[in-house]
Parts: C-alpha cells; structure tokens; sequence
C-alpha cells in the first residue's frame, strides 16, 4: 500500500510567515483606515448607512481602545499567516494570490457568521442598521489580507535562497524588536497620558509600536542581506 507523503512548509516558514503576516495586517489596517474616513465624509452628508457605520458598538469600542484593538488585530493577523505557512501554502495548487484569497475567506466567514453574532452586531452585521455595508467591508478587509500574504508568501517561496533566509529571520527579530523599543519611546515621550502633538496618549504609543516595528523590520531585512554579501566575500 502506498501512502503519500506528507508535505513539508518549506525553508524558514515561520520568519517567513511572521514577516507576511505583519504585511498582511499591515495593508489590512490600511484598507480599513481609509474605508472609515470615506464613510465618514459620507456619513456627513447622509445619516444612512454609512453614518451607522462609523457610529455603532463596534466603532465605540475600538476607538475607546485603540492599542487594544491594533494588538489583538496584528496578534490575529500572525498567527492566520502562521497558519497559512505551516499548513496551507504548500498543500494547495494555484496561483499565490488566489491560495491568500481562498485562505481568507475561512478568517471572514468565521467573522461575519460568528464574531459578529458574539458582539451584537447581528449575522452579516445586519444589526448594526447599516445594511450591506459591514459584510462588503468586512470581505473587502479580509480580501486585502489575504492578497497581501498570499503575494508576499508566494514571492519568498518562489525565491528559496540564503538571502530570503536571512532576510526574513532578521526582519521578524527586527520588527519585534523594533515595535518593543518604539512603544517604549512612545510611552516615555508621553509620559503615560500627554502627548507632545495633544494626540491620545493610547494612539501615540500605538504609533509609536508601529513605526518602530516598520523600521525595525526594513533594517532587519538589509542587515539579512548585507551579512550574506561580507560572508561571500571573505569566502572568495
């Protein structure tokens, strides 16, 4: 009898999952950011749907916390692409963006059947009296998240080397590092609770994490690569 082997995530997965994950929820947050200042011009002009939603329980609570909610939204978004690396990449045939499309519909399904139930907006989001608008959202958010991971997977993949190696394991160390010492900076300059552009204190150390990590994860990334570079030529 024979058995087919089980296929294996290749090279680095994990750095390479941390890194596209980041990247995934990164373009996530970006999608999400403009898709609520639209609906907020829109809301100004039109008390319908776009103005409930940006004015319900879930807007509320994400803006009365915001660095909890970016967090737990980046801590989600890693450990789908840790899932996606060890699990789904390398067992599904097509081509990258459509595996990242395919993987982020199970995350919206479970969003808009389950999680959206559980906080009171209702199946689909249709409590939330804003008709269509939060599950087009929602699979238009879900839709950048798996592009991006799917894209950026799929191109480290495709370039198996020692470069890509490297460059991931020092841009995910880079990117922690990078988000703990920019929140800490961020808190220090605040002082806890004042900000020096009056901006909330919340928001500014959240900034701060997010810019620290972007940084820190671009020098990792050309430290990965430099370190191979002197490596070939003390070799030669």
């Amino acid at each position: 009898m024979h058995t087919r082997p089980i296929e294996q995530p290749q090279g680095d997965w994990l750095a390479r999952s941390y890194v596209c994950g980041y990247f995934a929820s990164t373009a996530m947050l970006l999608v999400l950011m403009l898709a609520f200042m639209a609906s907020l011009l829109l809301a100004g002009t039109d008390a319908g749907w776009a103005q409930r939603l940006t004015h319900n329980t879930l807007t509320v609570a994400a803006k009365n916390s915001p660095f909890t909610s970016i967090t737990l939204h980046f801590l989600a978004g890693l450990l789908l692409a840790v899932g996606y690396g060890a699990i789904f990449h390398h067992r599904i045939k097509g081509p990258s963006w459509q595996k990242g499309l395919l993987y982020a519909a199970g995350p919206f399904l479970i969003s808009v059947l389950i999680f959206f139930p559980l906080v009171g907006a209702g199946i689909l989001g249709f409590k939330l009296g804003a008709g269509p608008l939060p599950l087009l959202g929602n699979a238009i958010l879900h839709g950048a998240y798996g592009l991006t991971l799917g894209l950026t997977y799929g191109y480290l993949a495709d370039h198996d080397t020692d470069v890509i190696h490297s460059s991931a394991r020092k841009g995910a160390i880079g990117l922690s590092l990078g988000g703990l010492i920019g929140l800490v900076v961020a808190y220090l300059a605040s002082h806890g609770s004042n900000t020096p552009l009056g901006i909330n204190a919340a928001w500014f150390q959240m900034a701060g994490a997010m810019v620290g990590s972007a940084l820190g994860c671009l020098i990792g990334v050309v430290a990965g690569q430099s370190r191979l570079a002197d490596r070939a030529v003390l070799a030669s």
